[in-house]
């Protein structure tokens, strides 16, 4: 049980450092188009949707909301963005996290 302890403090520790993101037009511009955001904008309110074509001064953003309307954000008015995972990458995650406890389950479980 120690052991168990041990790897999930690590991975707590490992979360916790995480290098500073970089500014938004940096992060949009590595991007791909039609790429799944959430959008956190200087309000408060948060918007999931895709992004769209780049502007000089922003990005078009189609929302997911029920009229996939399209608006400009400036970078000025957005806080931060950060990409939405896919189901294949959350699959992926849950079998990195579990396989490795399994295994230590088997190991000592004996």
């Amino acid at each position: 049980m120690g052991t168990l302890c041990r790897v999930v403090a690590l991975l707590a520790v490992f979360s916790l450092c995480v290098s500073a993101e970089p500014s938004v037009p940096e992060q949009v511009r590595n991007w791909r188009q039609g790429r799944r955001l959430t959008v956190v904008l200087k309000t408060g309110d948060q918007i999931v949707g895709r992004l769209g074509p780049l502007k000089t001064d922003g990005f078009i953003f189609v929302s997911e909301k029920r009229d996939y309307s399209e608006r400009l954000f400036r970078f000025e008015e957005v806080q931060s963005v950060r990409t939405k995972m896919t189901t294949g990458k959350k699959w992926g995650l849950a079998a990195a996290i579990y396989a490795p406890l399994l295994i230590m389950g088997l190991i000592l479980g004996k």
